[in-house]
Parts: C-alpha cells; sequence; structure tokens
C-alpha cells in the first residue's frame, strides 16, 4: 500500500492550482503528501509541459508518475479530473503497471572526456540558429559514422516519446513509445529533399565550426545553453533512466493509438 506521495503542479496555470487542492483533498487521510525525494509516487497536475519538467529528478529518484491532465493535449497524462476521485483507491492499492520511457542525455564538448552535461530529457534535444543569424552547416554523425554535412536553421533528435511533440510538427512520424529509436529531423534544410531519419538508439554528434556561432539547445522546451564558440559537438546518448509512469488498466484508461486518434487525426 503506498503511503507517501509527492504533487507537482503548474504555479501558473489556476486550473492546475484547483485541480492539486482537489486531489489533496481526496488523499486527506489516505496518504501523506512529502517531497519528491521521500515519494512512492508523484501525481503531476498540469499539462505535458509540467510532465517534462519533472520527468528528469523523478526518473533519476526512480519515482514514477502519474500525470494529470490540467492543459490541453495531455498525450502524457494517465489521469483526466472526471477518473481522479475512482482512480486514487487502485493507485494507492498498486494495482496499477508501470510503462517506462526511454530518456535522452546531452553534453556539448569537442573532446568528449571533458564535454560539459546539459541535461537529459524525455521528449527532444533542439539545436537551432538564433534569430536571424546565418543559415547554420551542421555535420552529423550517428554511431561514429558521417550521415553528411547538412544546411540548415537547426535540428530535433527526438525519443518516441517526443515524436508527437515539436518533431511531429516539424514534419516527422509518430513513433510508438516502445521503440527503441531516435528520431532526427532537419529544420528547413536546404535543398528540401533531406527527410527525417529514424534510427537504432545509439549515439548521435551534431558538430559545427566557428563560422557559426549562434546557436541554442534546447531541451523540452527549456533552453540548456547558447553556443558561441567552435569547431564544437553536442552528443545525444541514451540515458541511463527512464521515466515511469503510473498505467491503470486499459480497458479504463485510453491507449496510446487512442490518445493520437482523438487529439492528432
Amino acid at each position: 500500500m503506498i503511503s507517501r506521495v509527492a504533487i507537482l503542479a503548474h504555479s501558473g496555470k489556476s486550473e492546475a492550482k484547483r485541480l492539486s487542492a482537489k486531489l489533496r483533498r481526496v488523499l486527506a487521510r489516505k496518504a501523506s503528501v512529502v517531497g519528491l525525494d521521500r515519494a512512492e509516487i508523484c501525481f503531476v497536475v498540469g499539462g505535458d509541459g509540467t510532465i517534462l519538467r519533472a520527468a528528469p529528478e523523478a526518473a533519476r529518484l526512480g519515482v514514477p508518475l502519474v500525470g494529470v491532465n490540467a492543459g490541453r493535449l495531455g498525450f502524457l497524462a494517465e489521469l483526466s479530473e472526471d477518473r481522479l476521485g475512482a482512480s486514487i483507491g487502485p493507485i494507492l492499492a498498486e494495482k496499477f503497471s508501470i510503462e517506462e520511457r526511454r530518456m535522452i542525455e546531452v553534453s556539448v564538448g569537442k573532446d568528449r572526456r571533458k564535454a560539459r552535461k546539459l541535461g537529459v530529457a524525455l521528449n527532444e534535444m533542439l539545436i537551432v540558429r538564433e534569430g536571424l543569424s546565418r543559415i547554420a552547416e551542421l555535420s552529423i554523425f550517428i554511431g561514429g559514422e558521417s550521415a553528411g554535412l547538412f544546411s540548415l536553421d537547426g535540428v530535433i533528435v527526438a525519443t518516441p516519446t517526443g515524436s508527437t511533440g515539436h518533431a511531429l510538427a516539424a514534419g516527422g512520424p509518430v513513433l510508438a513509445p516502445e521503440l527503441g529509436a531516435f528520431l532526427i529531423v532537419p529544420l528547413c534544410p536546404h535543398p528540401p529533399r533531406v527527410r527525417p531519419m529514424v534510427i537504432e538508439e545509439k549515439e548521435v554528434e551534431i558538430a559545427w565550426t566557428g563560422r557559426y556561432p549562434d546557436l541554442r539547445v534546447m531541451l523540452d522546451g527549456r533552453k540548456a545553453a547558447n553556443l558561441t564558440s567552435g569547431p564544437n559537438t553536442l552528443r545525444i546518448l541514451p540515458s541511463p533512466y527512464t521515466a515511469k509512469f503510473v498505467r491503470l488498466n486499459r480497458r479504463e484508461a485510453p491507449s496510446f493509438f487512442h490518445i493520437v486518434r482523438e487529439k492528432l487525426i
């Protein structure tokens, strides 16, 4: 029986605050609300962005997440408000399964031994030119082998979970979340025949020279670094951590493809 839970909510959304307060009332006398480092599970109240922000630290601590949707799409959320009350009992009684989602780890540095770690992401890494700076020329290596030199505005490297986010909007395919794969999506490439690539889950390196200093790296929509000197190399690797999500009985909860049908098609 689960007795210690954490609650993380989007502090800037009134709907998330309201649902968080309701969740605390539902949990009253059933479980103690504690910090993430002491929790057995964590309820995350908000949209997908809130879940993405919570995922790296929860994954490091091994704490499963229960997404409560207070946003729009809710791809990662398990619960909506109308199912909240009926779901607390089964969750606290541990009548659920755990779905693990792969993550990526990103570092920067020409010398891998001295590379600076930028962070971990559940959805994606984006490297993009800043503002109106000139078009970038980026060399991409997959598993140590050159995939080519590309003229473009930027590159997304996404996990299967991230394939329904920015990568999808940029023309990439939807990947089933259990796949062991990376998705590489070029942004505004020239010539335009360069297409997205689905590759085996292995190290991806993106290198550039000092001619293109104005590059920005984003992890799950958060700025991770401004890159102002070259030559340099960005490395994307499978993370040793996985994000763990609580999943209830699939006869009661929507599947991944049900969500795709409802929200994308």
